[in-house]
């Protein structure tokens, strides 16, 4: 079976990317960098429809594989949210000492 063109530019694409930049080509491979960047879409917050359509996966459950970034993110947000929420409520604050 003959690649299409389409795969073989691809290919070649990102083996130039990974040489310039002096990375390990048998380790980043084009799924490699796909995987990278669907999960980074996912950590900055997007939701699961987005990630679908940048992703092009048909099937949300295939999308799911992605939310792990985005749980981690939404963690970390609540636990700012909660660090300020303590800071900033008068009742909680120390008392300074004079």
């Amino acid at each position: 079976m003959a690649l299409s063109r389409r795969w073989m530019t691809s290919i070649s694409l990102s083996e130039r990317c990974v040489k310039i930049a002096s990375m390990d080509s048998n380790t980043v491979i084009p799924h490699t960098m796909r995987h990278t960047a669907i999960s980074r879409l996912a950590a900055t917050g997007a939701d699961i429809k987005t990630l679908q359509e940048f992703s092009g996966h048909l099937s949300i459950s295939m999308v799911m594989r992605y939310a792990h970034a985005q749980d981690r993110t939404v963690d970390a947000a609540l636990d700012r949210m909660e660090g300020r929420t303590i800071i900033e409520h008068p009742a909680m604050r120390k008392p300074q000492d004079s």
